[in-house]
């Protein structure tokens, strides 16, 4: 094994029975030119700002390939082509959160609030086979409070809530969640003075199984 100390002790080669490596960097800024071994090539193209850009593999056995990326100044990925092809876009807001990102098959949205938390995420299938909106709530703590799943396909709609409330000291109390308007589980927890759980119940009409089909209620 040959290692470059100017470069904080990266890899130059190595080599073992099955197994050989060598690499090449860029003598200025230090980055991966070329990863060349036994099971193959790879070779990274970067910016003048220092992002990866392009990657091209040569793989035994393997077809070559490439995979592709375009970055905003500030490295955010805007565009990114991976090594079978399948692009993917990403948008950002004014304050450079991701707001949108857009796939072969799936285009997936997202909103914030004031605090920067992720308020709404919505996942649309492009054949137009469901359209999944999720909608997040906090307390006054910052702590998740409420999840609202909505859910439609051609054929049904859904809606599935699950609500939490926190104690003070930021231990869960209560979980329940519906379905539909109706009540699927609802989980309570209770503690001893030092804050180790000491009872968990649940009780509704879906309640967990163990292995061996036993419902499960309560556990001390």
């Amino acid at each position: 094994t040959e290692r470059q100390p100017e470069l904080g002790g990266a890899l130059l080669s190595m080599q073992a029975p099955g197994i050989s490596v060598f690499n090449k960097y860029d003598p200025l800024s230090g980055r991966l030119l070329e990863s060349q071994g036994n099971l193959g090539l790879q070779k990274d193209h970067w910016s003048p700002s220092g992002q990866l850009i392009k990657a091209d593999y040569a793989w035994q056995g393997d077809q070559p390939r490439s995979q592709q990326q375009t970055t905003t100044p500030s490295g955010k990925v805007t565009r990114l082509t991976d090594a079978d092809g399948a692009e993917q876009r990403c948008q950002y807001d004014a304050l450079g959160r991701l707001s949108q990102q857009q796939g072969p098959d799936v285009t997936i949205s997202v909103t914030y609030d004031a605090a920067s938390r992720i308020h709404q995420q919505r996942t649309q299938e492009k054949d137009g086979s469901r359209d999944m909106t999720v909608t997040l709530g906090y307390d006054s703590l910052g702590r998740p409070a409420r999840r609202e799943t909505a859910t439609r396909t051609p054929t049904r709609q859904s809606l599935e809530i699950q609500t939490q409330q926190w104690r003070k000291d930021g231990k869960l109390i209560q979980r329940e969640l519906t379905r539909d308007g109706v009540l699927v589980r609802r989980e309570t927890f209770d503690y001893d003075i030092r804050g180790r759980m000491i009872v968990h119940s649940l009780s509704g009409p879906s309640l967990p199984e163990d292995a061996h089909g036993k419902t499960y209620r309560e556990q001390h």
